[in-house]
């Protein structure tokens, strides 16, 4: 329909707001809200913007990226990664060209909960299929990079697999604020974004602290 973002996958979990799911919404501060409110606004923008925004705020080395363009891009938000049991990130992102998978970025984010047990980073990586494994980057998206940091560590040193440690990355939130003037299409997102500042909630605080006005047409 009209109204529909473009470049998603009807029938998905991708909504903008976690208030949506049938998790639980009392307006305290959580990831699912953050998760929805930060990264949600990525599914209204163009594809090519969409890859470029990633390009460069995600520090994987260059070499690791693919050289082509893709042309569709699809959020999974909450997916489960598995038939049996439940091993579900926070978000799967994959880029597409000419319908064929091209890179995936899998996210898990936390705000000021830690890790669920030292494996659960693992899970999510072995949830993956060989030829996934070997195009997608893991991100652990996390309000505090110190203990983000030490926690990848105690993962790493574990599970000590080659080609998920190049591709596992830690970074803080305060990254994602670069977003902001990255694209040539970032009024889209900063409009959607701000749209959550009427939450009454520290999310207002954290927002803020990105230094930015929303701007309305």
């Amino acid at each position: 329909s009209q109204n529909t973002p473009r470049n998603i996958t009807i029938g998905e979990p991708n909504m903008l707001f976690a208030a949506k799911h049938s998790k639980d919404r009392n307006f305290k501060l959580r990831e699912d809200e953050i998760t929805s409110c930060i990264l949600g606004p990525l599914s209204y923008m163009p594809v090519n913007d969409v890859w470029n925004l990633f390009r460069a705020w995600l520090p994987f080395k260059d070499g690791l990226w693919p050289n082509e363009i893709p042309t569709n891009v699809e959020f999974a938000f909450w997916p489960n990664l598995t038939n049996e049991g439940r091993i579900e990130p926070d978000l799967m992102v994959r880029f597409y060209r000419n319908g064929e998978p091209m890179q995936y970025m899998l996210f898990e984010i936390k705000w000021d909960s830690p890790i669920s047990g030292k494996d659960e980073l693992v899970k999510q990586w072995e949830a993956l299929s060989d030829k996934e494994k070997r195009i997608t980057f893991h991100v652990y998206l996390v309000k505090h990079t110190g203990v983000g940091h030490r926690e990848l560590k105690q993962s790493l040193s574990d599970f000590p697999m080659k080609l998920w440690r190049e591709r596992l990355v830690c970074i803080g939130f305060l990254d994602v604020c670069r977003i902001f003037s990255i694209s040539r299409q970032s009024e889209i997102f900063i409009q959607v974004v701000f749209l959550c500042y009427q939450w009454r909630s520290p999310k207002s605080k954290y927002l803020t602290s990105c230094r930015r006005r929303p701007t309305f047409p």
